[in-house]
């Protein structure tokens, strides 16, 4: 009969990876479109959804959702998006490209009451 020695197997639990989300470093600036102004509307909002590069420079921008639809709150939205960075995702201190989805709102404000003269 052969005894050999119990060895513990050396098992290692898996480190989580480290994630760091994307963060504006320059945030969308969008114009009130003409053609919303022109229909009336007062406000609206748009969900974009656009890939973001390893150097945070967002691509292939989409509306996803557009409320009032046809009025240019989308077009708007995404020429925003298109000309705003990001600092990139990061895994474990790395950048890495990904995708960001977030909403745009948009409102024109009320006009101020007339002052008594």
């Amino acid at each position: 009969m052969l005894f050999l020695p119990a060895v513990a197997s050396a098992q290692q639990t898996p480190v989580p990876a480290v994630i760091t989300p994307p963060a504006w470093v320059r945030s969308p600036q969008p114009e009130f479109p003409s053609e919303a102004a022109a229909a009336g509307a007062r406000e609206g909002s748009v969900i974009v959804n656009c890939e973001v590069s390893a150097e945070g420079v967002p691509t292939a921008c989409a509306a996803i959702e557009e409320t009032p639809p046809g009025v240019g709150f989308g077009e708007s939205a995404i020429a925003a998006a298109l000309e705003s960075r990001l600092s990139p995702r990061r895994v474990n201190g790395e950048p890495v490209s990904g995708q960001l989805r977030f909403t745009i709102r948009y409102r024109i404000p009320d006009p101020a009451p007339a002052s008594p003269t």
